[in-house]
């Protein structure tokens, strides 16, 4: 699907959290198809000073944010206790709606979120910057190159590389050379919000992205109940 630069999807945020001001909001700014319309927060005086820097228009609370008309979708980094609920009030309020990891704190709460999007037909979806990364696609063009050879056998692993960029490599070493690729923090947030602008403008988040979601949360699950 291709970006539609003219009708951006207009994004508003939903709390004036760290990682919109360090992450999200700059690479809103570079997202194909994306825009920024406004930021809320309880305190105007820290909507205000959002506002200022990326510039958009300041709102004082949730529900004034999600009365807005403007809008199309809303980021939600609140604290992670606040997601489901904010998202589901998001949804019926007529917004898409991205959440910052993770979607809720159960499974249970993310399928509700799942199953009322479908029923308001807005797309949710995980932050989950990773399974936009341009690098799965590097990969499969190079195995499908003939890079490595007959592909037989498939691991996979995710850890967090080193500061200070956390821009991860993948390396492919062939005979007398060596090839890498990187993408910056910045750039894997541009990727994922572009991600769900297209979503957006297609009406359905990838089920596999949605799938890798709940399965997060059912291993959180697991984890809780054998503490």
């Amino acid at each position: 699907m291709t970006d539609d630069v003219d009708h951006p999807v207009r994004f508003d945020v939903l709390g004036c959290a760290r990682v919109a001001w360090r992450h999200f909001l700059p690479a809103l700014a570079l997202a194909r198809g994306a825009s920024l319309t406004a930021v809320a927060s309880r305190d105007q005086g820290r909507a205000e000073r959002f506002a200022r820097e990326f510039g958009c228009a300041a709102v004082t609370g949730y529900r004034a944010l999600l009365d807005r008309d403007d809008v199309d979708a809303v980021y939600l980094p609140l604290p992670t206790g606040l997601h489901a609920r904010w998202a589901a009030e998001a949804l019926r309020a007529g917004k898409h709606v991205l959440v910052e990891k993770p979607m809720a704190t159960t499974r249970a709460d993310a399928e509700e979120l799942v199953e009322l999007a479908r029923r308001v037909g807005r797309c949710v979806a995980e932050n989950r910057m990773f399974a936009h990364h341009p690098q799965h696609e590097a990969v499969r063009a190079l195995v499908a190159d003939g890079a490595i050879g007959a592909l037989r056998v498939v691991t996979s692993a995710m850890a967090v590389p080193p500061l200070p960029t956390h821009a991860p490599v993948v390396r492919v070493e062939r005979p007398g050379r060596g090839d890498g690729l990187r993408l910056p923090a910045a750039d894997q947030f541009r990727e994922a919000i572009t991600a769900f602008a297209r979503a957006v403008r297609a009406g359905a988040v990838r089920p596999d992205v949605l799938a890798a979601t709940l399965r997060g949360l059912e291993l959180v699950d697991a984890v809780r109940e054998a503490a």
